[in-house]
């Protein structure tokens, strides 16, 4: 349970943005003769990364109207359910055969602006549904 904990917290820093934090300390104290332990955690977060650019591969469709379903704005504070959020709402038009959104980590500079990539597939033209 205690790696569990640890492993919580740093997955929930992830997903709000926080991508360099770190466990500073980590101490659990087992106390046998009352039956309890203690358990001391610092977790130093670093700075919270915001949404950065948006780039879309292979749309087809006017990007002001894809642009429209997206839940975020350039600058506003990083969070993970937004690009699910955002996938889920493109997958729902029906433009598109595939929808993946995803952080550019690799992008990342010294800055506090996470790039995001988009990439999509067109939709067959002919579909037919019964």
């Amino acid at each position: 349970q205690y790696d569990t904990l640890k492993s919580g917290i740093r997955n929930l820093a992830l997903q709000r943005g926080y991508c360099n934090g770190e466990l500073t300390l980590s101490r659990l104290e087992v106390i046998p003769d009352l039956n309890e332990a203690n358990v001391r955690l610092h977790y130093s977060s670093g700075i919270r990364l915001n949404f950065g650019d948006v780039s879309f591969i292979g749309n087809h469709i006017w990007e002001d109207r894809v642009a429209s379903l997206q839940p975020f704005k350039e600058g506003d504070p990083y969070n993970v359910s937004k690009l699910g959020e955002f996938n889920q709402k493109l997958s729902n038009t029906e433009w598109f055969s595939s929808v993946f959104v995803e952080p550019e980590l690799d992008r990342l500079d010294d800055g506090r602006d996470l790039p995001i990539k988009v990439s999509l597939s067109p939709a067959s033209k002919n579909q037919i549904e019964t």
